[in-house]
This record gives structure tokens, C-alpha cells and sequence, in this order.
């Protein structure tokens, strides 16, 4: 998982408009909030390709493709995320005020206990008000590669510091380091120990600096590093926590030892851990998983009543990604950078029918879009400025030939998506066929069966042989991009038993 450079801050500061937080410097040096279209200006990245793209020399291509990929399109769910972020962050500073004395007495006491070597948990009463003491948790699901992490990750890194250094705050000295968020990953994390190091590492890598060892410097319990965790996010001021692949702790086997005291945390158990000093958490994982988690709650022994896990896994909001459907604005968006009209143009050009079979062929998973549009103009280009196209090909045709080329070996959740996409109608169609819906769904399944049959028919051009037919590299290139691949053959077995809805 990769991770940009940080770069600290000077905490500047704006008048807050709302009297409960004015004299709060952790709040007034939060950013000015975003309206919907200065978000999506701000936190959307696209070039198209250039107009002479299929003149140009092969290595400046192959430039302007790499480019493409780093194209981001924002989607509906990622301005709601943003808008109960930005409030929740703020009604938790404003809680936790460090210029406030019962802050300063709840950080003290708990590194008094830490330091002591004693577990700590903070009194009932010493809570604020109406729950304000209370940690609250956005919830973020999906199928696998739609981006749900990307969407969180650019959020975060776009629109926030996540570093402020505070210096001085209405002309008196006030010297602090303000971490806006920490996101962490729940893959490699086996118990409460290894997911405090986890947590720790990243601090230290957020910060510049060793701050682990004041707080990991003692022989501690395992509860006690989740003490440690809670202290440092009171010192450093940290505003989130995002849990990636939370699917690890929803669906955790039972532990078969005796003594369990250091296994991986339930979900209560985690809920808690910030609970008791209030800081949100973003929890994000796999439809699948959560699927799983909720047939988990109608067995007798479950943990907690259903109520009370939902309530704990997304007391604030749950925001769900869902697969491109055409007529989503997002979608012309991305044809218009990765296949703009420029560019494709006469014999090349794209109609409705290749962006229908496109998305059909990817499930509307944006993941895939991007790596099967890559592959497809780095093959195009190879072939315009090779042998060419001859008569009676067509682009449709060339993608489905990429498409088995490429993707013969994807990942099993793109199978799965595919038996449940439903990609919709097109703009134009959305008006004109709106009270018509039971011709359009048989428009729908005509559609899909055109588009297996090109797929079958590109996969029966292969000999009937274990060994690998040798291809002209001038035609499609056999270069696998990225890290999952797509069972073509699968899919198509899939469409032939008619699981699959479009």
C-alpha cells in the first residue's frame, strides 16, 4: 500500500462562526468547508489523451497513457463521506480543546496509568454531555475494486493537512503537533500487539520522527498498548482513524486458546478502544465481508444483539460503492479522457453500443475500466501504426480480442459482480425509455448476449492445444496490467447460464 510524503504545516487560523468552537485552535485551523462543486474541482484529476495521439512516437504513447491512469473521477458517495467527516472531526475537536482543563487532566491521568502499568478506562461521568464523549464510526462498503480506499485516501490527502504544527495561537505561545488522521491496515494484523505497532509505525512515519518510544517504552499488557494508542491520540491531536480491510475483524475466527487476552480485537472490543476518548473512526471493507458479518448475528451465541454491532459499525453513516451504471455522470467523464472525441473520430469513432459492451465486459467496476482501457489503447496504438485495420474489423471486436488477451486469468469477484450488475440505461435512454421498463429489460439481454458471443467467438479463434499459440506482437500485446486478472472464460459460462443481470 503505498503512501505519499508529509508535509508539515504551519497552523493558520479562521475565524469560527459558531460560538461553541471560537477559542478552539484545533478547530479554527481546519480548512474552509467545501461546496459540492469546489470539491469536485478540487479532488477530481483528468488530461485526455492528445488529438495526435495515433501519430505520435510509440514511447510518448506509452507517456500519455501512464498519464490516464492517474486520472481520478469523483463519485456521489465520496462529497457525502467528505461532508460527515468534516463534521464529525469538528464536533470531536470541540470536545477536546487543548486549551481546556479537563483535556489536559484525561491526557495526564492516562499516561499516569501507563506509566504505572495499569489499565485504563475513563469513568462514566467524566463523559461530556449528551454523548459528545463518544466516538462516532462512518462506515464504507462495496465489492472489491471500486475504489473505496483510493476515494478515502485522496480525500484525505487533497483536502486536508495532515500534519499542522501549532506555534502560537492568539499571540501566546502554544506549541503542539496536530495529526488529522491516521489511516491503518487491518491485513497483517494478528492481534491487539501487532495492530498497536501497526499503529505506531505509522505515527512515526507520519510525524518524521520516533514518537513510539514515548509511549511503547515500558513492559506493557496487551490492553495496555491499546492504552498507549488512546494516549497518543490525545498528545498528537488526531482528529480520525481510518481501518482499511476491516473484513479481518468482522469475520475473525474464535480464538481456540486458553488464555485469548492478545487476540486481534472484536469489533465491541475496537469500538471501545476509541470510545473511550472519543476520536471517529472510518471503517472501510468488502460487501462480501459484510454480508458475512450480518448472517453472523442471527447465530445464538453472537456477541452482541444485531442493534448493537449495526450501531457500532456505522453510528454516524454508511455510505455503499456501487458499480458504474452508464448513466452515472462519472462514466462519460472517464470516456471522455480515455477515449475523447478528438481523438476517436471517423472510422474510429465510439458509439453507444462499445461504451454498453465495455462496461459490461468490467461489471461497471472501475478497476477493471482503467486497466482494460489502458491495455486497449496500447494495443490500438501498436496496430494503427502497424499492420492496420483491414476490412470488417471493428473496434467492439478489438476490445473483446484485448479482453481475452489481457484479462484470461482476473480475480473471482469480477465474477461475482458480474452476477449482480445492472448496467442501466444511458442518459438519452434514462428519458425516452423510462415507462417502458419491460422492453428495456429485454433491450438489456439482447445486448448481453452480443456481447458474450463476440467474447466466445474471440476465444474459439484459439487451436485446441495445452501449448501457447505465439501472437504478433504488433496486434495486441500480452502485458498483464496490474495486480488482479479476469476469468474471460468464466464470465462467459457465467452469461450462458443467464446469472447474469445487465
Amino acid at each position: 500500500m503505498s503512501r505519499h510524503t508529509v508535509t508539515k504545516n504551519t497552523a493558520t487560523y479562521r475565524d469560527e462562526l459558531r460560538t461553541k468552537y471560537a477559542g478552539n485552535p484545533l478547530v479554527e485551523s481546519m480548512p474552509e468547508f467545501l461546496s459540492k462543486e469546489a470539491f469536485n474541482e478540487r479532488i477530481g484529476k483528468s488530461t485526455p489523451l492528445p488529438a495526435e495521439f495515433f501519430s505520435i512516437r510509440r514511447v510518448d504513447a506509452l507517456d500519455d497513457i501512464l498519464t490516464l491512469e492517474k486520472s481520478f473521477f469523483p463519485v456521489p458517495q465520496c462529497y457525502l463521506l467528505y461532508e460527515n467527516l468534516y463534521s464529525l472531526v469538528r464536533r470531536y475537536y470541540g470536545g477536546v480543546n487543548p486549551l481546556d482543563a479537563h483535556t489536559v487532566a484525561k491526557t495526564h491521568e492516562l499516561a499516569y496509568h501507563l506509566k504505572q502499568g495499569k489499565e485504563w478506562k475513563l469513568p462514566a461521568e467524566t463523559l461530556l454531555d449528551d454523548g459528545e464523549g463518544e466516538s462516532q464510526s462512518i462506515l464504507i462498503s462495496g465489492r472489491s475494486g471500486l475504489g473505496k480506499s483510493r476515494n478515502i485516501r485522496r480525500l484525505f490527502k487533497l483536502l486536508f493537512d495532515q500534519v499542522t504544527v501549532h506555534e502560537i495561537y492568539k499571540g501566546k505561545p502554544f506549541i503542539t503537533v496536530q495529526v488529522f488522521y491516521i489511516s491503518i491496515d487491518m491485513a497483517n494484523s494478528k492481534n491487539k500487539t501487532a495492530l498497536s505497532l501497526a499503529f505506531f509505525a505509522e505515527l512515526d512515519r507520519v510525524l518524521g520522527f520516533n514518537a513510539s518510544k514515548d509511549f511503547l517504552n515500558y513492559k506493557l499488557k496487551p490492553s495496555q498498548y491499546l492504552n498507549a494508542m488512546q494516549l497518543a491520540c490525545l498528545k498528537y491531536h488526531i482528529g480520525v482513524i481510518h481501518i482499511d480491510e476491516m473484513q479481518y475483524i468482522l469475520n475473525r475466527p474464535k480464538s481456540t486458546k486458553k488464555n485469548s487476552e492478545n487476540d486481534l480485537p472484536t469489533l465491541p472490543e475496537l469500538e471501545s478502544l476509541f470510545n473511550q476518548v472519543g476520536v471517529p473512526i472510518i471503517v472501510s471493507t468488502t460487501s462480501e465481508a459484510l454480508q458475512q458479518f450480518k448472517n453472523s448475528l442471527k447465530r445464538p451465541n453472537a456477541d452482541a444483539t444485531p442493534l448493537q454491532l449495526a450501531s457500532r459499525l456505522s453510528s454516524c453513516s454508511h455510505i455503499t460503492f456501487h458499480q458504474w451504471q452508464r448513466r452515472a455522470k462519472q462514466v462519460d467523464a472517464f470516456f471522455d479522457v480515455f477515449f475523447p472525441a478528438n481523438v476517436f473520430k471517423n472510422d474510429l469513432a465510439i458509439d453507444e453500443k462499445f461504451k454498453r459492451h465495455f462496461l459490461i465486459l468490467c461489471a461497471g467496476v472501475i478497476k477493471a475500466m482503467v486497466f482494460l482501457a489502458v491495455s486497449f489503447l496500447r494495443s490500438l496504438h501498436a496496430k494503427i501504426n502497424g499492420p492496420g485495420f483491414k476490412d470488417g474489423d471493428s473496434l467492439i471486436g478489438f476490445l473483446s480480442n484485448v479482453y481475452k488477451t489481457r484479462f484470461d486469468t482476473w480475480d473471482s469477484s469480477l465474477k461475482d459482480s458480474l452476477k449482480v450488475y445492472q448496467i442501466g440505461p444511458s442518459p438519452g435512454e434514462l428519458n425516452t425509455q423510462q415507462n417502458d421498463n419491460h422492453s428495456f429489460a429485454n433491450s438489456q439481454d439482447n445486448e448481453a448476449v452480443v456481447v458474450v458471443t463476440e467474447v466466445e467467438q474471440a476465444k474459439r479463434t484459439r487451436a485446441k492445444t495445452t501449448k501457447r499459440q505465439p501472437r504478433a506482437a504488433d496486434v495486441i500485446e500480452r502485458i498483464e496490467e496490474g495486480e488482479e486478472l479476469i476469468d474471460a472464460d468464466s464470465i462467459v459460462a457465467t452469461y450462458e447460464k443467464g446469472q447474469t443481470r445487465v
